[in-house]
């Protein structure tokens, strides 16, 4: 990745030595274009980090990343640089270094939206780190790395799964999400057992329309996908 420096301009160049120059041009974030905080903070209002739903905010998480042009702040491929350089005036002195300014500057911000995306029980997991690539490190050690404890206390959650009052959508999500969430720490669920978990948290009235589900012939061939649309209609009609 390319040297940035402490300017705001839109790209920076990079020379390469192979039978002649190459110039590569590498946009810059500007924080003039970068999403503001109120805006960010909204975005993720509705896709905050919890315990069981790592998958889906990572995704999130890195494409507000790559569109700021700000992934390499977290992945280290944008270093941080030395805070002092020595001043060309006068070889025995140091000075502020631009580099480490622009570098900060820009970290702070990602590390703002990261607070701005965890949920109260997660947060504390952030404390007492102060660069957005500490932070992100924690949560992928703590969400992201296979746990034996983790994928046990997420397949109970699945076999206890029940709609209640929510929505087939809103409950279909929460299921999905689990089972995202175990494909991540590798330990994925069977799509038929997924199927039969949340057929079996169903409310009564739905009874009729998981036995008809499971005794189709071809029920192990359907898709997540699928069912839901067929909740869908199923639900309309109750």
């Amino acid at each position: 990745m390319a040297n940035r420096d402490n300017s705001d301009s839109s790209s920076t160049t990079q020379n390469f030595s192979n039978d002649g120059a190459i110039t590569l041009v590498i946009p810059l974030p500007s924080l003039l274009t970068t999403p503001s905080m109120p805006k960010i903070a909204q975005l993720f209002q509705n896709a905050q980090l919890k315990h069981d739903n790592y998958n889906v905010w990572m995704s999130l998480m890195l494409a507000t990343f790559n569109a700021a042009n700000l992934k390499g702040l977290v992945d280290g491929t944008w270093t941080c640089p030395s805070p002092t350089i020595t001043d060309t005036n006068d070889p025995t002195k140091t000075t502020s270094n631009p580099a480490f300014l622009t570098w900060y500057r820009y970290d702070q911000l990602v590390l703002s939206w990261l607070l701005a995306s965890l949920s109260e029980s997660v947060l504390p997991h952030a404390a007492g780190f102060s660069i957005s690539r500490a932070v992100w490190e924690a949560l992928e050690r703590t969400y992201g790395s296979p746990s034996p404890n983790h994928a046990l206390q997420l397949r109970l959650q699945l076999q206890s799964l029940h709609k209640g009052d929510s929505s087939i959508h809103e409950y279909l999500q929460k299921a999905k999400c689990i089972s995202d969430t175990l494909t991540t720490i590798g330990d994925p669920v069977a799509p038929t057992y997924l199927l039969l978990c949340i057929l079996h948290g169903l409310r009564p009235e739905y009874e009729s329309f998981a036995t008809s589900i499971t005794t189709r012939i071809d029920f192990h061939s359907l898709t997540l996908d699928r069912v839901h649309g067929m909740l869908l209609s199923h639900e309309i009609l109750l």
